[in-house]
């Protein structure tokens, strides 16, 4: 693992772990990627149990692949959902890791978070429950 991952999923860990009692975690697909991949990455440098890491299996969570029956992406809940289009894929992500180019990365996992909660705010609206 490379120290700049190693110090990015540490630090995500110490900043949720300091939020988690009154807050929920918002993805899509993340039971299926998300959490799982976080806590394979960080299991390779620290013991998960010691430092309480599966706490994240055990948080609130929403994710918005539960509301769908089939396989949609994002991108796609963005447009039926008429909300600010995502700038890129998943794999332009990757693409940014290999290339080092971490500014444009963060840009771009911003702008994901961003998507994923107008994509959460519009669909609760639709339930009446905003």
């Amino acid at each position: 693992m490379h120290e700049d991952e190693q110090h990015l999923i540490n630090s995500f860990i110490e900043w949720i772990a300091t939020v988690k009692d009154n807050s929920f975690l918002l993805t899509k697909n993340g039971k299926e990627f998300d959490i799982p991949f976080i806590l394979s990455r960080l299991s390779q440098t620290i013991d998960l149990d010691e430092h309480n890491g599966l706490f994240l299996k055990d948080m609130p969570h929403f994710d918005l692949q539960d509301i769908t029956k089939r396989r949609v992406s994002l991108q796609t809940m963005t447009e039926l959902f008429n909300c600010k289009q995502k700038s890129g894929t998943g794999i332009n992500a990757i693409q940014l890791w290999k290339e080092k180019r971490y500014k444009e990365l963060k840009s771009y996992c911003t702008d994901d978070v961003e998507v994923t909660e107008e994509a959460f705010l519009k669909w609760r609206a639709l339930q009446g429950d905003v």
